[in-house]
């Protein structure tokens, strides 16, 4: 499921009210773990979810001697019907019915019991999330509780199960101080690379942190591969289809792996590189925790992202339709961008049709190759106004910006249409014109994906300076009429065969190659152009009319 983020500063109070609440959370779990009695961590645990959202605690069960032993606090049900609910579901989290409530929930308290939460309508995913961390938190407490009461029961054991006790406290001790570390690194703002660190420095073992795809955000530690190695697909999909299911970190290859995944999208994965199968328990949980805290860093990183590209995308859309120069000055340097400097727009188009996956990816290419810029969409394109590096060379560096924008899509369908520069910002909007004039040429070519300069269009370039288009469109009618009733008629492709024929300079070879057709259909499709037009095709002055027709009809059809 996507996540939506929230808007505005309702962004910053929500993350706030989140990290807030997981705070109070991890506090209360260093009262419940001083507990001796699971009842009580039970009631303590109850009587915190009110303070989390609009919900109370109906019920709470404790694992007795093979069964369940009912403490109740709501009484919206029958206890016995409730337990039996409970008990279907195996130490698992799950739906309960509690008549006349639209949604209840039994949240494992691990093996030791379930915690029921009862609301007039069902929570935000943010509030469920809380609740989760908070059962966690009781769970251990609670296992923690049973064992040092055991250890009162046993007293002819008192000496072995004293030194596992200490054992117990001590991994509590470290536990919490862990806990304290990561939510210190988060409080800070360190964002993912203060979580890789904190985990480098808890566990000893190099830490990556990555995105959904397997890309590289974050790493710590020795070791890193350089390139970094993208997953093969087919086993990136089976890993994070595991881990959606698991109930804590996987095993995968020499990595313990934990994922990022509020409400079922997986946006992160935090992985311990750990060939040797050092890592434990506790490691274990270190790194749960540290996939919990990225969820919020993750998303808070995405509202932030989208605020950002809407005012972006905002001023681009100014920018390109012509504004005012101070106003923009003072937009764009509050998003940090130097409009003073050279510019030059860049539109690019993916038949993905994914405009915010695409805008991200070329975000990051940008950024990557130095060239700063302002992002924008329109048409479901994204447009860039770059800010051009002192050294510039121009094409080349427009196709490593393709490439690289098609490797990060994992498609090679990207295409890239370049304006002109524009050394002012009054320059801009023709700059962004010039740019969507050549993404059309550039797709209304036999090949679609790559990147076409507004320089190299030639005479492209004076037919897009011709204010009357119904003057070309009078052109390409006197010249090529015939042809296209005939394609029109017979689904037939004359007047493309013939394009292709004069940009080959008559050259039969590579003509045919071009069309992808044998020798003899080409000569059979030229004869027919001549009978049709009546037009001799080795006569100059015919050819040069012919081919600036043609020209003329695949940008007609470009700029439509």
């Amino acid at each position: 499921m996507k996540v939506t983020p929230p808007r505005g500063s309702e962004t910053v109070a929500q993350l706030r009210s989140q990290l807030s609440n997981l705070v109070r959370i991890f506090a209360l779990s260093l009262l419940m773990f001083d507990q001796r009695d699971e009842r009580a961590i039970l009631d303590m645990a109850a009587a915190a979810v009110a303070d989390l959202g609009p919900f109370w605690a109906d019920a709470g069960f404790l694992v007795r001697d093979g069964g369940l032993e009912p403490h109740g606090y709501g009484h919206r049900g029958n206890p016995s019907e409730v337990a039996e609910q409970v008990e279907r579901l195996e130490g698992r989290d799950g739906a309960v019915f509690l008549s006349g409530l639209a949604w209840s929930w039994a949240y494992a308290l691990g093996s030791r019991g379930h915690l029921v939460v009862a609301a007039g309508a069902e929570p935000p995913e943010a509030e469920r999330f809380l609740l989760r961390v908070l059962a966690q938190q009781a769970g251990a407490a609670i296992s923690g509780a049973m064992l040092q009461r055991s250890a009162l029961r046993h007293s002819a054991e008192l000496s072995s199960l004293n030194e596992q006790l200490a054992a117990h406290v001590g991994g509590l001790e470290r536990r919490a101080r862990d806990y304290q570390a990561l939510l210190r690194t988060s409080v800070a703002g360190e964002g993912e690379a203060g979580i890789a660190r904190v985990m480098h420095e808890l566990t000893g073992l190099p830490v990556a942190i990555e995105d959904g795809f397997g890309n590289l955000r974050a790493w710590a530690g020795p070791g890193r591969p350089d390139p970094y190695p993208r997953p093969d697909r087919r086993h990136r999909t089976e890993l994070l289809r595991r881990g959606r299911s698991a109930p804590g970190p996987l095993r995968a290859g020499d990595r313990l792996v934990a994922v990022a995944q509020p409400r079922g999208d997986i946006i992160g994965v935090v992985a311990l590189v750990d060939p040797d199968g050092r890592a434990g328990p506790l490691q274990a949980l270190d790194l749960e925790h540290a996939a919990l805290l990225l969820c919020t860093e993750l998303i808070h990183g995405r509202s932030l992202a989208d605020m950002q590209l809407r005012l972006s995308r905002d001023l681009v859309d100014d920018l390109c339709g012509g504004t005012d120069e101070a106003g923009a000055m003072a937009r764009a340097g509050a998003l940090g961008h130097d409009l003073g400097r050279r510019h030059q727009v860049a539109v690019v188009n993916w038949t993905g049709a994914e405009p915010l996956m695409l805008a991200r990816a070329v975000e990051r290419c940008a950024a990557a190759m130095d060239l700063g810029g302002l992002l924008g969409r329109r048409q479901a394109r994204v447009v860039l106004v770059a800010h051009l590096p002192d050294r510039w060379s121009g094409r080349e560096q427009w196709l490593e910006l393709q490439r690289a924008v098609a490797r990060e899509l994992r498609s090679a369908a990207v295409a890239v249409g370049v304006g002109g520069v524009a050394a002012v910002i009054d320059a801009i909007p023709r700059s962004c014109e010039e740019a969507f004039q050549a993404l059309a040429i550039r797709q209304a070519s036999q090949d679609r994906f790559g990147v076409t300069m507004f320089e190299e269009l030639g005479m492209y370039r004076l037919l897009a300076a011709c204010e009357d288009t119904g003057e070309i469109d009078r052109f390409v009618q006197e010249w090529l009429g015939a042809l296209l009733d005939y394609d029109a008629a017979h689904h037939s492709r004359l007047v493309s065969t013939l394009s292709h024929y004069c940009d080959t300079g008559g050259n039969y070879d590579r003509a045919a190659e071009v069309l992808n057709i044998h020798r003899s259909t080409l000569r059979y499709r030229l004869q027919r152009i001549r009978k049709i037009t009546g037009r001799d095709l080795a006569d100059v002055d015919t050819s040069f009319h012919l081919h600036a027709a043609t020209r003329a009809w695949r940008f007609r059809q470009g700029s439509d």
